[in-house]
């Protein structure tokens, strides 16, 4: 009974393992995404949406906001992705 008790709490231990890892790598990329992505616009962005560096300004919210629009968009990815891979008539 022990055993039994012993390995389903590793199971689940694994599986929320394997869940931050996920989340964890999923949030890099969408931070190195975002960032380059501002970077590389930041010369066509108002003055106003410039991050100066050592300093808390709107050019931050701006490049939050690159951020959290490529975590959106890679999760949107995988959530169309894992539907597709389940099959028809399936909801998620």
């Amino acid at each position: 009974m022990q055993r039994h008790r012993d390995a389903r709490a590793t199971k689940q231990r694994r599986a929320v393992s394997l869940r931050v890892l996920r989340n964890f790598w999923k949030s890099l990329v969408a931070v190195l995404a975002g960032n380059a992505l501002y970077f590389l616009l930041m010369p066509q962005l108002p003055p106003a949406a410039r991050h100066a560096p050592g300093r808390l300004d709107l050019g931050l919210a701006v490049d939050l906001w690159f951020c959290l629009v490529a975590y959106g968009l890679i999760e949107l990815f995988r959530r169309r992705r894992s539907r597709k891979m389940d099959g028809p008539g399936r909801r998620l």
